[in-house]
């Protein structure tokens, strides 16, 4: 779990994630009591109440499996899955969690008296946990956040993905009749507007970003502002983007004034998640510069290179260094390094040719003057620069028996995950973009109650991860062959 989000999660539930995480990393299945306290630095008493806690989660997802013997405790068959299920059902149970939900979005429009009745707690421990609450995630951050709107809501969003809450009917229950619909509806539009086909990851999570919208603009009055204005996306005029103002203006009934803000709010949201096609990247003011930008790294890259370079792998690298340089741009950006964890294994940071290519189009970047030696772009095109030149520039390709759907809402990082399964030849694996009546696994961002063999990775995979699925892999190979 990312530090991050601990912010939201009470003590006695995050104790309990740290439980389980600490059988999903090592990947032992037993541990005593005394090891539990080291291994968490935690009293016997608190291990013991751990436990409770544990055993009553036992009940309510049905995988987990949890006993204990004298001073032997056993958790068998942890999975990915399995654990995010465990983070999502703290989430729910945790008091400072359903502060932070009736503070950002008020789903059923309660006064604070009114909440707290609801849940069961005193108006002291409400107020006591508002200020833990604020106090973690800082009062500079709060600020910030309440003088730019749009940013509020973008990491609303993240939060509520992280926890797996949008399936929740405290919110579900709470929108009208027809809003899924109607969203739904202006996705498609969009995506005609747009020439994009967004996979169902990408459709769910424009889903989740209207649903926050909706409860933040239409159900409780909070505006967009001057500094929204300021922060946003410019937009080059079009005739395609004055039909979506007309649909939003004429749908969703928004203001006059603000239906400009709201589509670049959305725009805004498509390059931060990028769902936008190259060709229509042009709706951006600052297209011409990223492209400008994008040509000189993409020749100096082409100087580098002492090797042929497949012809069809070299347009893809630079159509992924488009998309990296126009989401290097958005204001977004530092609540995606905030709120997501970027990783690579060591063997490809510290890869001579990748480090070299790196550094010059890293120092290419910062020369524009469009463009500049900001932290945040900086520590994000790093990552992103080594993922697309090994994914792109040194590739390798094997297929399999088993099959496995990848389905990322973000598609450098579908990329990637793609990349390192064909690199596994001995894994015996053919990838599929989506699921179909052979797909024995599916990788994803998005939780699929439809199918059963899922690894769901919010967060870039970490080495526990590939080691976990490399495992499952082989498990289903072996029953393929019973």
């Amino acid at each position: 779990m990312l530090p991050y989000y601990a912010h939201f999660i009470d003590d006695d539930q995050y104790q309990v994630i740290r439980f389980f995480e600490l059988f999903f990393n090592t990947r032992k299945h037993t541990y005593s009591i005394e090891q539990l306290q080291k291994n968490l630095g935690l009293s016997r008493y608190k291990i013991k109440d751990i436990i409770a806690n544990g055993t009553i989660l036992k009940e309510e997802i049905s995988n987990l499996k949890l006993s204990v013997d004298q001073n032997i405790v056993t958790c068998e068959d942890i999975d990915q899955s399995i654990l995010r299920e465990i983070i999502t059902q703290s989430a729910k149970k945790s008091i400072k969690f359903l502060i932070f939900l009736h503070i950002v979005l008020n789903p059923k429009q309660l006064s604070d008296n009114e909440f707290q009745a609801e849940i069961g707690i005193s108006s002291a421990t409400y107020f006591r946990l508002k200020k833990q609450l604020k106090s973690d995630i800082g009062s500079k951050n709060i600020n910030y956040l309440k003088e730019h709107e749009s940013q509020l809501r973008y990491i609303s969003f993240r939060i509520l993905e992280y926890f797996d809450f949008f399936a929740n009917p405290l919110l579900q229950n709470t929108l009208p009749e027809d809003f899924i619909t109607k969203v739904n509806n202006s996705i498609t539009y969009s995506a005609i507007l747009l020439g994009n086909t967004p996979n169902n990851s990408q459709r769910q999570q424009t889903l989740h970003f209207a649903i926050v919208n909706f409860f933040r603009s239409i159900q409780n009055k909070h505006s967009l502002d001057e500094n929204d204005n300021q922060s946003l996306l410019k937009l080059n005029p079009s005739h395609k983007l004055d039909l979506f103002n007309n649909h939003l203006r004429e749908t969703w009934r928004i203001p006059q004034g603000e239906h400009l803000l709201q589509t670049r709010l959305f725009i805004t949201f498509l390059i931060s998640v990028q769902q936008i096609p190259l060709e229509n990247l042009i709706v951006l003011a600052h297209h011409q510069n990223i492209i400008k930008l994008t040509d000189s790294q993409t020749k100096l890259t082409k100087k580098i290179i002492d090797t042929e370079v497949d012809i069809d792998k070299f347009k893809n690298f630079y159509k992924q260094l488009i998309k990296i340089n126009a989401k290097s741009i958005s204001p977004f950006l530092i609540i995606d390094l905030l709120t997501q964890h970027n990783w690579f294994p060591e063997e490809i940071d510290n890869n001579a040719n990748i480090k070299k290519l790196r550094h010059a189009l890293i120092k290419t970047y910062m020369k524009d003057t469009n463009f500049g030696s900001d932290k945040v772009p900086l520590n994000y095109i790093y990552t992103q620069y080594t993922l697309n030149i090994a994914n792109e520039l040194f590739p390798h390709y094997y297929e399999s028996p088993i099959y496995i759907a990848v389905d990322f809402s973000q598609q450098l990082r579908e990329n990637y995950v793609i990349k390192r399964l064909e690199n596994s030849k001995r894994l015996n694996i053919h990838i599929e973009k989506s699921t179909s009546n052979k797909t024995d696994i599916l990788i994803s961002d998005t939780h699929d109650p439809n199918f059963e063999n899922e690894f769901i990775w919010k967060d870039d995979p970490d080495i526990i991860d590939w080691i976990n699925l490399d495992e499952f892999i082989q498990s289903q190979h072996e029953e393929n062959n019973i």
